[in-house]
């Protein structure tokens, strides 16, 4: 075997363990927001108030949707068309751990786990999709059933996919208002 050979021998086993790696390590996306509110809310950009909805863009890979009606939050997270969610992950911290449920509706073909762990910074939720073949590439709708609104509550909304040979990760983070909460306060 020439130098030559030997080169690219080297130099093609190197390209496909790096791309290995980097098909197994996600790559962080910082979301792009955007609001659609149907009143003249002067909340910050990220809070989600009576009659608004928050969108977040994940360089395009995926997107989730936020909106708050009453007592239900509804989230909705849609992978790029070909890309698959790997896994959602939604953390709630609020002062009472009761009264909030959680519905989920994945795609038809789809299926979830869902686990509860209470501890003193929130109540978390942890939605795990499974991979059955096409799972995951459809929309997932995931509504919270708050019974006993507070002023506040925070959230904290991971997603993971694979689009192709990568996977990206992101967060997004949000502070969702008590329906009848007064509108634009900011403290």
């Amino acid at each position: 075997m020439s130098k030559r050979h030997v080169y690219v021998l080297c130099a093609t086993i190197i390209i496909v363990v790096v791309l290995a790696i980097a098909s197994q390590v996600p790559m962080t996306l910082e979301p792009r927001l955007s609001k659609v509110s149907y009143t003249d809310s002067e909340n910050p950009a990220s809070w989600v108030g009576r009659d608004e909805s928050l969108r977040a863009n994940f360089s395009g890979h995926f997107y989730v949707v936020i909106t708050r009606n009453f007592d239900k939050i509804h989230l909705w997270i849609t992978p790029r068309e070909g890309a698959r969610t790997l896994y959602i992950w939604v953390v709630v911290k609020r002062k009472f751990l009761n009264a909030l449920y959680l519905e989920v509706e994945p795609p038809w073909y789809g299926k979830v786990e869902i686990s509860r762990e209470e501890s003193q910074e929130g109540m978390t939720y942890l939605i795990q999709v499974k991979d059955l073949g096409e799972a995951g590439e459809g929309t997932y709708e995931l509504t919270f059933l708050d019974r006993a609104p507070e002023e506040r509550l925070l959230m904290l909304v991971t997603v993971e996919v694979r689009d192709g040979l990568f996977k990206y990760k992101g967060t997004l983070s949000t502070v969702v208002l008590e329906p009848f909460y007064a509108p634009n306060c900011t403290g």
